[in-house]
């Protein structure tokens, strides 16, 4: 699969045009999303000690951003969690579950992201517009999801001593 996917990658890299745009665009929304969602999985396994994020996810994540392209990747990255943190918040308080499925609030999101993408471009396209700036504050976020986590461990670990 992946020598068939190199051949028909070069062939149309050799056609160029429009055809190339478009597949540049899904592979690095591709990655993008992939790299995100693998990044959360590698940081909260590092920090949590248990599986923080499914291998589902990191491949619905990526099969989002082959769509999508990598800016609405990012908006969806983080609009998934704000709805995840409200179910997520309701299902604790009335059962005590504090594990839930990642992969709805992802295509949830998503939705969103696409329902109501020409608003969202026209408020966000001057912070898409930082260029290397957001790599940068991506590395920046992800430090402080770690720190974030180790926080929260070790108040737990005080509190249920």
């Amino acid at each position: 699969m992946w020598l068939i996917g190199s051949l028909a990658i070069t062939l149309i890299w050799w056609s160029s045009g429009i055809r190339w745009t478009g597949l540049f665009t899904s592979l690095t929304g591709m990655a993008v999303g992939m790299g995100l969602i693998w990044t959360v999985r590698l940081v909260g396994r590092a920090v949590l000690r248990k599986e923080a994020m499914g291998f589902g996810d990191v491949t619905l994540m990526a099969m989002i951003g082959a769509f999508t392209g990598w800016q609405a990747s990012l908006v969806i990255f983080f609009l998934a969690p704000l709805a995840g943190l409200v179910i997520g918040l309701i299902q604790f308080l009335l059962h005590r579950d504090n594990i839930i499925p990642y992969g709805p609030f992802l295509c949830l999101a998503t939705l969103v992201t696409l329902v109501y993408w020409s608003p969202i471009w026209a408020y966000l396209r001057p912070a898409f517009a930082m260029g290397w700036l957001i790599p940068i504050t991506m590395v920046a976020c992800m430090a402080v999801m770690a720190v974030l986590l180790f926080v929260l461990q070790l108040i737990k670990g005080l509190m249920f001593r």
